[in-house]
């Protein structure tokens, strides 16, 4: 298991649905990288080929993408090609001990986030991404703060005050006579939230949303 430093507003169980892909020509080290990004609770796979990992991200828009440097050799435009195929992608790159300062540069100004140089250090890397995640997560003001996870972007006004009552531990009757609302209405919108967040009862979503 790889630990990583989690703050209160980002912890692993925030990575459920989060995707990260691995670019690398090295089996072993695809499978390494994806490995520890699966004990933190990534969704990862890996790809030797650029071609291979189009074809993932065609399959599933991924949060995360790690390159090696050498793959993407001969390649200038493909990160911006990349982040445009899956908007909102974090593109990280695995580069050689001295790698050419010109081929960072212009990897940065493409929209790279960071450039890991080898030796790789793999708590560092999960650091780096959980870090740059955390971005996506922040919390409602109130006695019951909510973590805004991603999915909670596609919520309803109405979906958000219900989820809001959910986590303050409120029952679905308390919660109708709240907003003057049938209890079926307030059971709608909770199984609308829980379908967008990923979360499989009720139990779940509190999981999913609440401070811990």
């Amino acid at each position: 298991m790889h630990n990583i430093d989690t703050s209160p507003t980002y912890r692993p169980y925030l990575n459920r649905h989060r995707v990260v892909f691995v670019l690398h020509a090295d089996a072993r080290a695809c499978d390494e990288i994806a490995g520890a990004f699966s004990s933190q609770g990534f969704m990862s796979s890996s790809a030797a080929t650029l071609e291979a990992l189009l074809r993932l991200v065609e399959l599933h828009r991924p949060d995360v993408v790690i390159a090696d440097f050498t793959v993407l050799e001969g390649e200038p435009e493909f990160i911006a090609r990349l982040r445009a195929l899956a908007v909102g992608v974090r593109v990280f790159l695995l580069a050689q001990s001295n790698p050419d300062a010109v081929d960072v540069v212009r990897a940065v100004r493409s929209g790279a986030i960071s450039v890991f140089v080898k030796p790789f250090q793999l708590t560092d890397m999960l650091r780096a991404v959980s870090d740059e995640l955390r971005q996506d997560v922040h919390f409602t003001e109130g006695p019951t703060p909510i973590a805004h996870v991603q999915g909670m972007a596609s919520l309803t006004p109405r979906e958000l005050e219900v989820l809001t009552h959910i986590v303050g531990g409120e029952t679905n009757k308390e919660i109708a006579t709240v907003l003057r609302i049938s209890s079926r209405t307030v059971e709608v919108h909770r199984s609308a939230a829980m379908r967008k967040l990923g979360a499989r009862n009720t139990a779940d979503l509190v999981r999913l949303t609440l401070r811990r």
